[in-house]
């Protein structure tokens, strides 16, 4: 990278630190970049929606409770509700290896909402039952942010595959085939639309996937239900609902 903090955008758009640089030059990086994913990721999960077709609202209220304003303060906005479904993911994969969490979190610093979900994931490790269950879901062992230009190798390439998957997104939803730099990425894996939005074929080290409005509406709503909640009947109820419309898996 000669000095350089990736930054996809930048290097797609020849801006930035990467101002100026040749064609071969950009040819050379997304190899080098591909190629790091591909030798030493043994799992790679990214997750996306279109924030600005979300009807739903997001958590505004707590019922009073410190675990319940916490959860507001974690998943008031897309971050916060894309980076659990992302570490989720992450953690159903990792307790096939073992029960004790393991994996730790490094995220960029700076997005909007991640003050919140940082400050929630320390408040799980240290309090609730609940948190208990959402550590081991995660297979949480520590979560962290750095910036961009701390970071090296690996969490660099990481930015390749967020944009990757969503400028595939926008090139599918409009009719273009993907890039040969994710069919290079990705194995030459496929993209399918199904219930949820736009899915990467299920493989052993990719879960890609887009949410459409509908979905994330649905999980937005469950969200709030759920931190709003004042009884344990209402908590029932808003469970009920999310089964009931649960899509089928592609």
């Amino acid at each position: 990278m000669k000095g350089r903090a990736f930054h996809m955008t930048d290097l797609n758009a020849r801006e930035g630190d990467f101002k100026g640089i040749s064609k071969e030059e950009v040819a050379e990086i997304m190899k080098g970049a591909v190629a790091i994913v591909r030798q030493h990721a043994s799992y790679i999960v990214s997750v996306s929606c279109n924030s600005s077709l979300i009807s739903e609202q997001f958590p505004t209220n707590s019922n009073g409770g410190r675990e319940s304003e916490e959860m507001r303060n974690a998943f008031r906005s897309p971050y916060g509700a894309m980076c659990h479904l992302c570490m989720w993911a992450l953690g159903e994969r990792a307790a096939m290896i073992s029960r004790k969490p393991f994996i730790s979190y490094v995220l960029e610093s700076g997005d909007e909402g991640q003050k919140g979900l940082v400050r929630y994931a320390k408040f799980v490790q240290g309090e609730s039952i609940a948190g208990r269950i959402l550590i081991d879901r995660y297979s949480l062992a520590e979560l962290k942010t750095s910036t961009k230009a701390d970071m090296e190798g690996l969490f660099h390439s990481a930015d390749l595959v967020a944009w990757e998957w969503a400028k595939h997104v926008d090139r599918q939803l409009t009719g273009k085939p993907m890039r040969q730099s994710l069919l290079a990425l990705t194995g030459k894996s496929e993209a399918i639309e199904d219930n949820f939005g736009i899915t990467l074929k299920k493989g052993s080290r990719f879960l890609f996937r887009y949410f459409n409005e509908a979905h994330v509406d649905r999980y937005v709503r469950v969200l709030r239900e759920m931190i709003e909640a004042k009884s344990s009947g209402e908590v029932d109820a808003s469970l009920d609902r999310w089964d009931e419309t649960r899509p089928k898996w592609p």
